[in-house]
């Protein structure tokens, strides 16, 4: 990231969760180890490709990194890529270094054929098709404490038997997003609870959200009896 060429650096704004690129490679040849590298036990480095997107400061930063650039690092992801033919499919997961997004923050995106400078040659990588992902779904749904049975992040509508109308108001949640946001309605009328998670990137992707629903249903069926002789119905 070069802080003094407009055309070296990309302002980002955002939280986003992980990253997916497709990608072949085609391995080289690896440097051969010297007689004292070998004698020190040191093994040949792998042959594979590697994307790396690096979100950090108003500072400059450049890939391989630094030790004394940590404090500056927001967040980082990266796949390593083997020998492959076929187009496939990578997912790598952004890890974060502070809770915080600062006012001003950059992403610096790169990809190489070695990690590991100067150790092969005459490879090839090639990459299409690469997204940044916001997540909108949920890590926990709880009720009164406990996880709602059967609950995964993909499914959205749950039915609870129970007759106290009050254990909506217990209903807590963990979103599974970084920077997803959240909002939970309670309909008394209707014994219903609605949670529904926002991407953090839902202000340019407004279809990227996702409505979980929880419903209180009576522990019986019947809910009122009427007879004009008692005697002979039931």
């Amino acid at each position: 990231t070069d802080r003094t060429d407009v055309n070296g650096n990309m302002p980002f704004a955002g939280r986003p969760d992980a990253f997916e690129v497709y990608a072949r490679f085609t391995p080289g040849t690896a440097k051969a180890l010297t007689d004292a590298e070998k004698e020190e036990g040191k093994e040949e480095p792998a042959l594979q490709g590697r994307v790396q997107l690096i979100i950090h400061k108003d500072v400059a930063y450049h890939d391989p990194e630094l030790a004394e650039m940590a404090a500056d690092k927001v967040a980082s992801a990266s796949v390593l890529i083997p020998a492959t033919a076929e187009w496939t499919k990578f997912t790598g997961e952004f890890n974060y270094a502070t809770d915080a997004t600062p006012e001003v923050q950059y992403l610096l995106a790169s990809a190489t054929t070695n990690p590991v400078p100067g150790a092969s040659k005459d490879d090839q990588l090639d990459l299409d098709e690469l997204h940044l992902i916001y997540y909108s779904t949920l890590k926990d749904l709880q009720i009164d404490g406990k996880t709602i049975e059967g609950f995964s992040p993909e499914k959205t509508e749950y039915t609870i038997e129970s007759d106290n109308a009050d254990l909506l108001n217990t209903i807590t949640f963990e979103k599974k997003g970084v920077g997803a946001s959240v909002e939970k309605n309670v309909d008394p009328i209707n014994n219903v609870c609605t949670i529904t998670v926002y991407g953090n990137d839902y202000d340019v992707n407004p279809a990227n959200k996702t409505v979980y629903t929880v419903k209180l249903t009576p522990t019986t069926s019947i809910g009122s009896v009427s007879a004009d002789n008692a005697a002979n119905h039931k």
